[in-house]
């Protein structure tokens, strides 16, 4: 049976350390990554609840214009119809 010399020992100990210490180096850097896109996805999801809540206003604004339009221009119809009957301001 072959011994292992003490310096062989040393030396198998010394990788183990390192593999040991570049495993925990690892780990906190993937903790640290998972951290970033954890608040990476919150800031995102704020965005995307903004956007919508901008996107419903606009909705609004533009259903609220096509509205006045449709009044609008029923209201120039009957005016034009009967051209006469209507001051300028009416108009």
């Amino acid at each position: 049976m072959n011994k292992i010399s003490r310096e062989e020992t040393l030396f198998l100990k010394d990788i183990i350390k390192k593999t040991l210490k570049s495993i925990k180096d690892s780990k906190d850097e993937i903790f640290e990554i998972v951290n970033h896109v954890k608040e990476d996805l919150y800031r995102i999801k704020a965005d995307l609840s903004d956007v919508r809540d901008q996107t419903e206003e606009i909705i609004e604004a533009v259903d609220r214009y096509e509205l006045k339009d449709r009044l609008a221009r029923r209201r120039l119809a009957i005016v034009s119809q009967d051209f006469e009957k209507f001051s300028e301001s009416d108009m």
